[in-house]
């Protein structure tokens, strides 16, 4: 069995925010599969000519489909598309396949964000659910489609802030499919300053959503606002043992793996990092099981942050 983990990286010296690839046979030990990203940012003028990032990969048949956060020059963002017959070597299609308006342009990052596609077979449709910001909100849309390039609007906003843990901002859905045909869908809030937080909602039909009375559920302990500021300042060791999730955890994946559930997911920690951890279900708690699986190297073109796991499991 072979995990391919995409995911975003971050060179704080260049600026740029693009897509990686890094593979494994245990969950343990990971190894990127090539040098430099497999989706870099695009050429003047085209919607990821800034950044790529928050990938999302389907098989179908023989071909890989993915989808991905692409970001302007304008400073809008959008949905991109790519495909490719290994996963690795990737051709990118002209032009977004879903965008904002051209007046949302400036405003900042504004437009469709942070795409999760599922095909289903029994309507022979793509549903795609992506965080849509205008202006200060964010919030879940949904969308589908019949190729995975034309989609069609369905609901705007299917998942809003409502709860006070929540904030202003919904961002990374990730959904599931249940074996009873229900959904399951895990989302992150951006609220009291940096604090990254993730919850779940339930749903019969994947569009109107129940969120879980007993959100958010990761990261299972967040250090208060005061003890975070001290560690970042002050003590040292400490800060090093808990830098790395100071701020919380977003952006999760949740799959089944050793018989149990597990999720992959970044953590939030000091200065903007950004580092994929490993998360696992026991007795009904998620626990932390693994922090910081990719090693950051220096100078290395995903060497400040790494964030947005996508696994595909082959």
């Amino acid at each position: 069995m072979q995990y391919r983990l995409y995911y975003a990286g971050y060179d704080r010296a260049t600026g740029l925010e693009q897509i990686g690839l890094a593979t494994s046979d245990d969950l343990h030990t990971w190894k990127r599969a090539t040098q430099g990203p497999i989706i870099p940012v695009g050429s003047a003028g085209e919607c990821d000519a800034v950044q790529t990032s928050n990938p999302c990969v389907v098989k179908i048949g023989s071909t890989y489909k993915m989808w991905y956060h692409g970001k302007a020059k304008d400073g809008r963002t959008a949905i991109c598309y790519a495909e490719s017959s290994d996963g690795i070597a990737w051709n990118v299609h002209t032009g977004p396949v879903l965008a904002a308006p051209v007046e949302e342009a400036g405003v900042y990052r504004a437009g469709f964000q942070q795409p999760h596609v599922l095909f289903d077979k029994e309507r022979g449709i793509y549903r795609m659910w992506y965080a849509r910001q205008k202006k200060e909100q964010s919030t879940i849309g949904y969308a589908e489609s019949s190729d995975g390039v034309a989609w069609t609007i369905q609901k705007e906003d299917i998942l809003v802030p409502a709860e006070s843990w929540e904030g202003l901002l919904l961002y990374y859905p990730f959904v599931e499919r249940k074996a009873d045909g229900s959904y399951e869908l895990w989302y992150t809030s951006r609220s009291f300053g940096r604090q990254w937080r993730t919850g779940r909602a339930v749903s019969q039909d994947g569009i109107v959503w129940e969120k879980y009375p007993q959100n958010p559920i990761l990261p299972p302990h967040l250090l208060p606002r005061a003890v975070r500021r001290l560690a970042d300042t002050y003590l040292g060791a400490l800060r090093a043992r808990f830098a790395k999730a100071m701020n919380g955890t977003g952006s999760p994946f949740l799959f089944e793996a050793h018989g149990r559930e597990m999720i992959l997911a970044h953590d939030a920690g000091i200065k903007g990092r950004l580092s994929i951890g490993l998360y696992e279900c026991v007795d009904g708690a998620w626990r932390i099981r693994e922090r910081d699986i990719l090693a950051h190297g220096a100078g290395a073109w995903d060497g400040y942050f790494q964030a947005d796991p996508y696994l595909l499991i082959l």
